[in-house]
């Protein structure tokens, strides 16, 4: 095999998340350093700017190997096949994405909603304590008249 053609031996064969294991870099102690996570369906936090990154470096990735195969674009159908490739390899990797995307709104979602479930509670014991003092300051006040 030439050197181009083992170059695109394995072009369109995916790199997404069944291809490759990503690991989440961590400040030393185990955490994660920097800003908001996002969840992976495994419960693997990545830090989002992480996951941009690594999306667009997916992106480049696959706009890489068009450019590439375009540079090299000798009619072929095997060329042909090749930019399909790709491009399969590319939709693959977006429904991937879109996958773990859905799966993270799903979470935050029920996350958000166990939230709101707990603030509501938190507030009708706050409104049943205001009642409850507001009925103890009326029954004083009625007493300190009564005195008076």
């Amino acid at each position: 095999m030439s050197g181009s053609d083992e170059q695109w031996s394995r072009c369109g064969q995916g790199l997404g998340a069944r291809d490759s294991t990503f690991t989440a870099p961590t400040d030393g102690g185990g955490s994660l350093g920097g800003g908001a996570e996002i969840r992976s369906h495994e419960d693997v936090i990545v830090p989002r700017h992480d996951v941009q990154k690594l999306l667009g470096e997916f992106r480049a990735l696959h706009q890489e190997r068009l450019q590439r195969l375009e540079a090299t674009d000798d009619g072929t159908e095997e060329t042909l096949k090749l930019k399909v490739q790709i491009m399969q390899s590319y939709i693959s990797d977006l429904s991937e994405q879109n996958d773990v995307l859905l799966q993270t709104m799903e979470e935050l979602e029920r996350e958000a909603n166990r939230r709101v479930t707990a603030l509501e509670t938190e507030l009708e014991e706050h409104v049943a304590k205001v009642t409850e003092y507001k009925e103890e300051n009326s029954t004083l006040l009625t007493t300190k008249e009564n005195l008076a």
